[in-house]
């Protein structure tokens, strides 16, 4: 059978363990590495080592959705036996504190006590480092403290995410290595997200020696506020690309599946070709257990929000879920995202939220467009692009003063929650949503929740 890219056969190891819970953490950790040839092979006495977690909020251990504390104090650990000086960085995402991040998910005081450091990223001065052969950025600003360090160990988290139409493992995570400013730009659309993790991928390469995915428990059905499961396997190796390949046959994906996997394949980063791929221990069919696929809502459950497309981008269709903001029952809305978009000679609405560049500019929209939604009341415009930047920190707007979407971020929370099909979620984290979307949750109660609640945990 023909290979997937041109060339010679790669060949690569992948070493899968298992655990049934997090007390049995360390022994699959260091039973991975062991297979892969022993810490030695991933550095030594004289390096700096800079371990990245799956960390983007401040969220208790047990949620599941990010890397757990236990495999992060058993890699440092087992890595401190060969004398390497031993780091662990991260940078919370949207608005959140990365110090609060580090103390509520536990990784910080199992990083400690295990012999690390800690380092905030945001904190972090910023290095510019040219991307190899570039396909979709010629720069990466990366965190002073990792280029700093002779050697680079990712931890993802195992789960699966919408916007990368498949999961987020070895490549896609490598986006948590881009300041925060920085990233909202790239949640365009799944070839975005594909080539800019990618060309991440590259430019870390020369440092990166190890990936470790913590699939002891899990998330189905989508990112942050998706089903727990329980796959029980911790999956390492040197190679990047094949760890993703085999990390996605055991969560019931295509190897070749994610399109960073394909791209990376393409750069040389290594190979998802399962036939390449010599598997330690365990083998996907022992441990296989299929996820739940991201599938996503592409209506708003609210009958008097009516949604009307041109040709828009995924970064414009997830906005049909976030708005409008709060939904009255006593109003209509037109929700307007894309260019080109029909909408009907008699459209009626009390309001119409035109969302994105393409849909604000009347460049963009066929003769005609503005003279027929002229005779709705309220007009509201969010230029940007993509569309989902263009909700991006609206609290601060005197539309949303006095509602739940006050608190920064809150807005894309909901988004991120709203966005699935109901049964991929978590029932309680869809209905938090769902009441601050109509009104029915206040501010001064969703700020008395932890982010644990706020996410329906």
């Amino acid at each position: 059978m023909s290979r997937f890219i041109d060339g010679e056969p790669m060949r690569s190891k992948v070493a899968v363990t298992t655990a049934k819970t997090y007390d049995e953490a360390e022994r699959a950790v260091e039973e991975a590495i062991n297979l892969l040839g022993g810490p030695e092979e991933i550095c030594t006495s004289k390096d700096i080592v800079m371990i990245k977690p799956n960390m983007t909020s401040p969220r208790e251990p047990d949620t599941a959705d990010l890397t757990h504390p236990a495999v992060i104090g058993a890699l440092v650990k087992i890595l401190k036996k060969t004398g390497a000086t031993i780091k662990v960085g991260e940078q919370a995402a949207w608005n959140f504190s990365t110090e609060e991040a580090f103390e509520v998910s536990g990784i910080g005081k199992a990083a400690l006590e295990a012999g690390a450091e800690i380092i905030d990223w945001r904190k972090d001065k910023r290095v510019a480092v040219e991307v190899p052969d570039p396909r979709r950025i010629q720069v990466v600003n990366f965190p002073l403290s990792v280029m700093e360090a002779d050697v680079f160990i990712h931890v993802p988290k195992m789960k699966v995410n919408y916007m990368y139409a498949s999961v987020t493992l070895a490549i896609k995570g490598m986006l948590g290595l881009l300041d925060n400013k920085d990233r909202a730009q790239y949640h365009r659309t799944v070839a975005d997200m594909a080539w800019v993790t990618c060309d991440i991928a590259k430019a870390i390469a020369p440092k990166h020696r190890l990936t470790l995915i913590d699939g002891i428990t899990g998330l189905e059905g989508e990112a942050h506020c998706g089903l727990k499961v329980y796959p029980g396997v911790i999956v390492a190796s040197q190679d990047m690309v094949a760890v993703e390949a085999v990390g996605s046959a055991i969560m019931g994906f295509h190897a070749l599946e994610s399109p960073g996997v394909q791209l990376a394949m393409k750069a040389g980063l290594g190979t998802g070709e399962l036939s390449e791929i010599e598997i330690l221990g365990k083998t996907i069919e022992e441990v296989r257990h299929p996820f739940k696929r991201p599938l996503r809502r592409y209506v708003s459950k609210w009958k008097n929000v009516k949604e009307y497309i041109g040709g828009a981008c995924e970064g414009c269709l997830v906005t049909l879920t976030r708005t409008p903001f709060i939904v009255d029952p006593n109003k209509t809305y037109a929700i307007i995202t894309g260019n080109r978009v029909f909408v009907p000679d008699n459209i009626k609405a009390d309001e119409a939220w035109l969302i994105g560049t393409c849909a604000v500019q009347e460049d963009h929209q066929s003769p005609g467009f503005m003279e027929k939604i002229k005779d709705i009341k309220t007009i509201r415009k969010f230029s940007g692009c993509p569309g989902i930047s263009a909700l991006h920190n609206q609290y601060k707007r005197s539309l949303t003063k006095g509602t739940p979407y006050e608190i920064p971020d809150q807005i894309s929370i909901d988004g991120v929650i709203l966005l699935p099909l109901p049964d991929f979620v978590r029932k309680t984290a869809r209905e938090g949503a769902e009441a601050r979307r109509e009104g029915r949750m206040t501010l001064e109660e969703t700020m008395k929740k932890s982010i644990n609640e706020r996410w329906g945990f």
